[in-house]
């Protein structure tokens, strides 16, 4: 790979900069606005401050790159091949929630899903449904993918190898849900993800997979809500 095609510190170090300081100043905003909303109006504010924030430090590295960057894994799959990681999402959903569980378990505290019960006793309507599906479920897994399994990733492959570029992205996309028994199921997806992105060599079968089982999740917390 030429040195030209290669993510450099520069590059990584300002779209974390970007993503962080948006993301402070979204977060500021949206609890000043939405402080003394639902929860779960709360959490798609955030989320989507999220999408935003990660957007435009990925994007803010790319222009940097200009007019040739390097390359992000944004290239086309065959069909099969989005029906197979659709299918891998749907797996990964209870595989997921299964680890935080165990996780919880081994650390003694309550079994409960804390994401869950954050939210109290706050009402999932379908309207706000639609919203989490949109952003939970689209937007925000195609931002985490661009940012995680897209510019971290490589950077990571191009100096280490797969393996640790794989471990590496997930162990930080864990990192970021903070919680610790979600932050281990979501490195575990996070595994998974970095796996279809090398084998693939596209983005889109991590983000098709990250999609799918946010979705599911989603429905699930409709359901319980």
């Amino acid at each position: 790979m030429q040195p030209d095609d290669r993510w450099i510190w520069t590059d990584l170090a300002l779209a974390i900069s970007v993503t962080v300081l948006v993301l402070a100043l979204g977060a500021l905003a949206v609890g000043a606005v939405l402080g003394g909303r639902s929860p779960l109006v709360l959490t798609m504010g955030l989320a989507a401050v999220e999408a935003v924030a990660i957007l435009l430090g990925v994007g803010v590295a790319w222009m940097r790159r200009a007019p040739e960057p390097p390359a992000l894994g944004l290239r086309g799959v065959s069909p099969r091949t989005l029906a197979g990681a659709v299918a891998v999402g749907m797996a990964c959903m209870p595989l997921v929630g299964f680890v935080a569980l165990g996780v919880r378990v081994l650390l003694g505290g309550p079994v409960d899903n804390p994401q869950l019960a954050a939210f109290g006793d706050a009402q999932m309507t379908p309207g706000l449904l639609a919203l989490m599906v949109l952003l939970v479920g689209l937007i925000v897994p195609v931002a985490e993918e661009l940012l995680f399994r897209g510019l971290v990733l490589d950077f990571l492959r191009q100096r280490y190898g797969a393996g640790p570029a794989i471990l590496g992205s997930s162990v930080a996309f864990g990192l970021v849900h903070f919680e610790p028994s979600i932050a281990v199921g979501t490195g575990v997806l996070g595994v998974v993800m970095g796996v279809a992105r090398l084998k693939t060599g596209s983005l889109w079968p991590a983000v098709v997979i990250h999609a799918t089982n946010n979705t599911l999740s989603a429905f699930a917390m409709y359901l319980t809500l």
